[in-house]
């Protein structure tokens, strides 16, 4: 089954085939843990593993190694975000947007604990700034409220003030004369039984507020109100509101008492007035005492802000650091120490195998260890998956992203995304194919790659144009490839050129018939099919036929590149049983279609005198009447030959159904017979329990590396042993394999229409605009007088035409059409493509880095 072993095939680079992986294991002393797990961090050659499986005493994120110092890190990052809310609560300060360096970052000295304590210091001032600063804004807010009462409290018993605003009042003989409100001879004392209560209260809240105490004394109260003409602070929601002041007369402390509760309940703040006696000495008391309290306030909101603009200074810098302070002892939390060492598990690539020792001989000598670190591979199980690393470009990881999106390589796969560079700007082309579009879309990705530099901020702020911005170098080529396949079809915004010679065609003026005067036209559509009758029949059959033949051979490079994996990872049954008949099958029905339609293209038909057969026809009758043909041969000795392909069809579906799924279960009745006997042999080696016990710890230390550490877990919870499935299962899974490539000839080699399809209609509809705008005024029927002068002589016409065909071609063409390409782009690729060969079941290689932003927040 295995000819010959992957290690004898030529390589072909890194993208072609993901890096060679190693399962490596360190050992560190443990003075150096944290340098060396930082300086791997800044490089970006290890993905950790975690030492702890779930079955571990210690797999508790609580109760790992350095739990305390991950939740240290995280009460740090709480505190940076309370200083973030704050700074961003102030308009004087700001975040600087300046990232620092990675010298300066990891050249900050302080430790956790001192950084912890500066932190604590200044969350605990700017707490007891904020507290003192609420109790200064509420008092000089009473005070303020309490200094409008007493200025407006006389208009309250002024007649006639225009100033006084009074709304309701009492019903008919709820009060009598006498109790009207006092007279300006006794402003502030109650007349008789008559009482009342003022303050100060919301101006969004007047009518409300009056309604509430309308129902609660049943009229019984005469309320007035005066708007306060400056707004003042409100603590509650910290913003300046407007105001007014009110005083409410009744006659009874039962209305007062509901009254007093109305105010507490909506919001309102109840003032008492003093005596007329001591009122001047009130106001001027009041006076000083606010001019107090905005004096503190402001001490106060100068010193909140030099706070926090100290901290402002440093606060990218600190949360970086945090950041990466976090991350390191996340990835130590999979660690397992010892007294003086501590060990670990991870993947590197083997080119960096090198620069890892000498990254943790640096750590080493930077933490002046007396131990120095070591690491040795070691052996990978049967069931670990090697995660998939490719070295990439900008250019690269484009593409990369569209078949990741679909699914990782699998190790040591075929990468779908090398040939991706040139088919998917290709197949893109195909159906979007006119030089004047292809060039717009080509400048407008060469000012993306151009400018890359300065436009790379916007689009990290911009999703839609981010998206934009990652796939430059793909529009890039889309374009490039459109300005191809436009030259192709003899198409630059629906009307054609004579780009390369004369027409090989001339038409009588009378008959319009035309004659081939000329040679062939050299490259392209000739120009003289512009214009014809029966131009969109040719452009039909000419599309359709070159769809099909594309699709098949698109899906021929994806069934060899399947032959490629199979020499690669030395599957020779799969090359006997799964590829040839693969490769048999589409060739010998739909191949064979597109050899026809070849024929057909060469075959001259007129010199011949013979009507040419319809391809549809041919097909039908080659699988429902294949023992004859009722229509003309294409070519002589057809009958023969399509028997012969039809037999070699059918023959190939029992091939790719029956031997791999018997093959694979005679294998594991052979594998599960050995394992057996291996059972027994282990049973019969030694019946004392000392002995055998000493025997097995032995090998799993040997298994482990040669360190001679047994406490080290060499497994993850992936690497445990999958359930095996039944022979039922692996037949039912060949068959569904089976059906879904006979069937998939058929449906896939149909979806390849779709690049005639959308080529079609990108064409009509670049026709239509341009008939509909710029077409009616260059055609349009001068015959004199003001519409002439208007349309034609002044420009103006071709100036109003001109900008309707820009925005219909931009907006519709290069954007929804070119999207709509794009997706049934990404479809061919994903399933009629990718489908033949590509597995897509692979695990990316995560390293942890710094850089990668690996150490989010997941400890």
């Amino acid at each position: 089954n295995h000819f010959s072993p992957h290690t004898h095939i030529i390589k072909m680079g890194s993208l072609w085939r993901s890096e060679d992986m190693r399962l490596i294991q360190l050992v560190l002393p443990r003075e150096a843990v944290h340098n060396t797990v930082e300086i791997l961090g800044r490089e970006s050659i290890v993905q950790f593993l975690d030492m702890y499986d779930e079955s571990d005493e210690h797999a508790n994120t609580f109760q790992r190694p350095s739990a305390t110092e991950v939740k240290k890190c995280e009460e740090l990052q709480r505190k940076i975000r309370y200083f973030e809310s704050e700074i961003a609560s102030t308009d004087s300060v700001s975040l600087s947007t300046l990232e620092p360096s990675d010298d300066v970052l990891f050249e900050f000295g302080p430790g956790l604990d001192e950084l912890d304590d500066k932190f604590t210091a200044h969350e605990t001032e700017l707490v007891e700034l904020n507290k003192r600063l609420d109790l200064l804004m509420k008092q000089k807010n009473s005070k303020d409220e309490l200094k409008y009462v007493l200025l407006q409290g006389d208009q309250f018993f002024k007649a006639g003030s225009n100033d006084v605003q009074s709304v309701g009042g009492s019903r008919g003989g709820m009060l009598s004369s006498r109790d009207e409100p006092p007279s300006d001879a006794e402003p502030f004392n109650a007349s008789g039984s008559l009482r009342f209560i003022t303050g100060v209260i919301n101006r969004d809240k007047v009518h409300s507020f009056m309604q509430l105490c309308y129902r609660a004394t049943r009229g019984l109260m005469i309320p007035r109100f005066v708007e306060i003409q400056e707004p003042l602070y409100d603590v509650n929601t910290q913003t300046y509101v407007e105001k007014n002041v009110f005083i409410i007369f009744f006659n009874a402390d039962i209305i007062g008492l509901k009254i007093t509760k109305i105010c507490e309940s909506i919001g309102a703040h109840v003032h008492e007035i003093p005596s007329s006696n001591s009122l001047e000495e009130t106001r001027r008391h009041l006076d000083s005492e606010i001019e107090d309290h905005s004096f503190a306030i402001q001490q106060s909101l100068k010193r909140r802000l030099d706070v926090l603009s100290e901290i402002s200074t440093s606060m990218a810098l600190w949360t970086k650091y945090v950041q990466k302070e976090k991350g390191i002892y996340h990835i130590e939390n999979m660690f397992k120490f010892m007294a003086t060492s501590a060990y670990a598990q991870g993947w590197c690539p083997a080119k960096y195998e090198k620069k890892l020792q000498e990254i943790l001989d640096r750590a080493t000598a930077t933490s002046q260890a007396e131990v120095p670190s070591s690491f040795e591979v070691i052996p990978i199980k049967e069931h670990q998956i090697s995660p998939t690393y490719f070295e990439e470009t900008e250019f690269v990881a484009s593409f990369q992203k569209i078949i990741d999106a679909y699914g990782v390589p699998a190790y040591k796969e075929v990468n779908p995304a090398v040939l991706s560079t040139i088919l998917f700007p290709f197949l893109f082309a195909v159906m979007f194919g006119d030089y004047g579009h292809g060039f717009i879309m080509f400048l407008f990705a060469l000012t993306l790659v151009i400018f890359q530099s300065k436009l790379r901020n916007f689009a990290e702020t911009n999703e839609m144009f981010g998206m934009v911005f990652q796939g430059r170098y793909i529009v890039l080529l889309m374009g490039l490839f459109s300005m191809y396949t436009g030259l192709l079809y003899n198409d630059i915004f629906s009307l054609s050129l004579e780009n390369f010679g004369q027409s090989a065609y001339s038409f009588d003026e009378f008959t319009g018939v035309g004659t081939k005067v000329r040679r062939t036209y050299p490259f392209g559509v000739d120009p003289a099919w512009y214009g014809t009758t029966n131009r969109l029949s040719y452009y039909n059959s000419v599309k359709m036929k070159m769809s099909i033949i594309f699709g098949l051979a698109h899906m021929m490079v994806g069934l060899f590149l399947g032959l490629s994996n199979h020499i690669y990872f030395g599957h020779l049954s799969h090359i006997l049983f799964e590829f040839i008949p693969e490769v048999l099958i589409l060739g010998c029905t739909f191949g064979y279609l597109g050899v026809m339609i070849i024929i057909k293209w060469c075959t001259d038909w007129v010199t011949d005198n013979r009507h040419p057969p319809s391809l549809l026809n041919t097909m039908t009758d080659f699988f429902l009447h294949p023992w004859g043909i009722q229509q003309d041969l294409l070519f002589v000795g057809q009958l023969p030959v399509q028997l012969t392909l039809l037999l070699i069809a059918v023959a190939s579906i029992p091939v790719l159904l029956l031997p791999l799924p018997i093959m694979k279960i005679m294998k594991r009745m052979g594998q599960n017979k050995q394992k057996n006997n291996r059972e027994i042999s282990l049973t019969a080696y030694d019946t004392d329990d000392a002995q055998y016990s000493a025997d097995l710890n032995a090998a799993t230390a040997s298994q482990v590396g040669g360190m001679g550490s047994p406490m080290v877990n060499n497994s993850a919870p992936e690497d445990q042993e999958e359930e095996e499935d039944s022979p039922s299962e692996i037949f039912i899974k060949q068959l569904i394999h089976t059906i879904e490539f006979v069937l998939g000839a058929v449906s896939n080699t149909a979806s390849y229409l779709r690049l005639w399809a959308l080529s079609l209609a990108h064409s009509q509809l670049s026709d239509v605009f341009w008939e509909m705008t710029i077409g009616l005024v260059l055609n349009f029927n001068q015959g004199g007088g003001i519409v002439e002068k208007l349309v034609v002589n002044t420009g103006l016409g071709f100036l109003v035409a001109f900008a309707a065909w820009f925005m219909a071609t931009i907006a519709v063409l290069l954007g929804m059409e070119s999207l709509s390409a794009f997706l049934h782009t990404l479809r061919l690729v994903w399933v009629e493509h990718n489908s033949k060969f590509y597995a897509g079941t692979g695990v990316p290689f995560e390293p942890f880095s710094f850089a990668r932003k690996v150490v989010a927040d997941t400890a």
